[in-house]
């Protein structure tokens, strides 16, 4: 009967690093400890790879296959770590890289996304690897960069950027991380000028027109900030995947002293948002402009409240 990956790899892991089977009537092999401590194995000697450490790299990998597989990412990247670290995987003349490689699980690890410590370590290691064209390195390096930026640790988060221009100058993504980046450590005419960038090289990037409209907005650019979102809104593709633009909109209009144009803003935002009824409904009750709503939706209850909540600016909104 054909084992499961997981445990095919685990047997393979342990029999590499033991060497050796056990001996007749000695304790069954404990392969949890043999799997912790197999990313502590010393790294093979340069040049040619000798069998034995190919073997061990092997298993490492089918361990960080199953991993991946079973939904651990986090201890796939230590075992595809622990492959490079034994046997440099060299590319065959005319072979694809991503075929099946760790660096193809550590490539995959870090453009699926996760939880940023894990996207942070697989990106860092790939990125390290330079066997990807300069493009590609570009994106791993903002996908580190990005984790570090949710991870609070803003100037390793600068760090990957800086590599990642190095890869790739004229990247929009990595100018519009820059920029938020920049915002994050308070530097605000920087994180704007990167955002300008960014929108120069793709004009029509979405996510930089919401980002410097709302930078915009903060800065009290009312004018700079409404071309942004309408830019956005402009656009069918723009509202399919950024309806928030509306709520950013209606908040700038409520500021502008706009309540008949944020009383629109603020319901069609609800109307493309999943629960965003329920949601604003729950904020007019909150604040006191609804009570007791007769139905779900947004019937006449709610569209009179939130016409009063937008004559007052959107209080607390």
């Amino acid at each position: 009967m054909r084992q499961p990956a997981a445990a095919t790899a685990t047997v393979l892991l342990i029999f590499a690093v033991s060497g050796c089977q056990n001996e007749p009537g000695s304790p069954a092999p404990d392969t949890t400890a043999a799997a912790a401590a197999a990313p502590a194995v010393s790294s093979a000697p340069s040049g040619l790879v000798a069998p034995s450490y190919r073997a061990q790299a092997e298993a490492h990998y089918l361990l960080g296959r199953a991993s991946e597989a079973a939904g651990d990412t986090a201890a796939a990247v230590v075992s595809y770590e622990a492959a490079l670290s034994l046997d440099p995987w060299r590319k065959p003349a005319g072979a694809d890289l991503l075929a099946e490689t760790p660096y193809a699980g550590l490539a995959r690890i870090c453009e699926a996304g996760g939880s940023p410590e894990t996207v942070r370590r697989a990106c860092s290691a790939i990125a390290a690897s330079l066997r990807f064209s300069s493009d590609r390195l570009a994106v791993f390096e903002v996908r580190s960069a990005k984790a570090n930026l949710q991870l609070g640790d803003v100037d390793r988060a600068i760090a990957d950027l800086d590599a990642a221009e190095q890869f790739d100058s004229g990247n929009p993504d990595v100018l519009l991380t820059r920029g938020r980046a920049m915002e994050a450590s308070g530097k605000k005419a920087a994180a704007l000028r990167s955002y300008t960038l960014a929108l120069f090289g793709q004009p029509g990037l979405a996510e930089a027109h919401l980002a410097r409209g709302r930078l915009r907005a903060q800065l009290g650019d009312a004018t700079g900030a409404e071309e942004d979102f309408d830019a956005v809104l402009s656009d069918p593709e723009g509202i399919a995947s950024h309806p928030e633009a509306y709520r950013d909109r209606a908040m700038l209009n409520c500021s502008l002293g706009k309540p008949e144009a944020a009383a629109v803003d603020w319901q069609v935002w609800a109307g493309l948002t999943p629960d965003g009824d329920a949601y604003l409904r729950d904020l007019l009750e909150a604040r006191g402009y609804l009570h007791n709503p007769a139905s779900e939706g947004f019937g006449s209850q709610a569209q009179t409240a939130v016409a009063a909540w937008t004559r007052e600016g959107c209080p607390e909104g």
